[in-house]
């Protein structure tokens, strides 16, 4: 038997193919180039002397949303064990 004949399927048939989306299509060459730009222009203007402190501010607020979301993770996962009392005891030390 044809292995050709057996995959080919017929263009009713609701297992037939269907092109990718638009969106799908684009290269990820074409999306990166855009991205690395993009970058490029705004670590330029994040390191200018008169922006030091803004990224400065930028690294902190970084460092303390995951400090935070990562103990909120922790509470999570001592009160799904039953161990709600330890949360409190963890905070006052």
């Amino acid at each position: 038997m044809n292995p050709a004949a057996l995959s080919a399927k017929r263009p009713g048939d609701a297992s037939a193919r269907r092109p990718a989306p638009r969106w799908l299509t684009r290269t990820a060459a074409g999306c990166t180039g855009r991205t690395v730009a993009a970058l490029h222009q705004f670590l330029g203007i994040l390191l200018k002397p008169d922006n030091i402190p803004i990224a400065g501010m930028l690294v902190l607020v970084l460092f303390f949303t995951w400090v935070g979301l990562r103990q909120a993770l922790r509470n999570d996962h001592l009160m799904e064990q039953g161990r709600q009392d330890e949360i409190l005891k963890e905070m006052q030390e």
